[in-house]
Parts: structure tokens; sequence; C-alpha cells
């Protein structure tokens, strides 16, 4: 798995409606964190999960689980990040 390298997921908020194809949550905790791609109409493609990514963990540590998941969630939906 390749590290995402910072600026490499486009910012959707950005995006107009017509330009974003899909969606990317996080969702990053004391206990695990997970990642999930979906379309504009909220159907999931592909999901990813890893380790805590509190920042108490350390940057560095709580960067990786939060690239992990969200590397696999694209993954399974056969999408590059």
């Amino acid at each position: 798995m390749r590290p995402l390298q910072a600026g490499a997921i486009r910012d959707l908020g950005t995006a107009t409606p017509d330009q974003a194809t899909v969606l990317l949550g996080v969702d990053g905790g004391g206990t695990h964190t997970r990642a999930r791609v979906a379309t504009l109409k909220g159907r999931s493609l592909g999901e990813g999960r890893a380790g805590p990514s509190g920042l108490s963990l350390g940057l560095d540590s709580a960067w990786a689980n939060v690239q992990e998941p969200i590397c696999h969630a694209f993954a399974a939906a056969k999408l590059q990040p």
C-alpha cells in the first residue's frame, strides 16, 4: 500500500456536483478508524478499517491510521485515490 501524499485526495468541498464522482467519509477515533467511498446518492462502493487515530497517539501514528482505511476503501471500490 502506497502512502497518500498531502493533497492527493481532492477536496470535494470545492468541486461542483457534476465534478464530484464519489464521496469519501472518514470516522476516526480512539479505538478505530473507518473510511467509506460512496456514490453521490449514498451507495457504498468500498470500506476500510484500521486502528485508532486519536492525536494522543502522535501525529505520525494517527495519520497512518487515517491513510490505511482510505487506501483500503478505494481499493475495495476499484478506484484510485
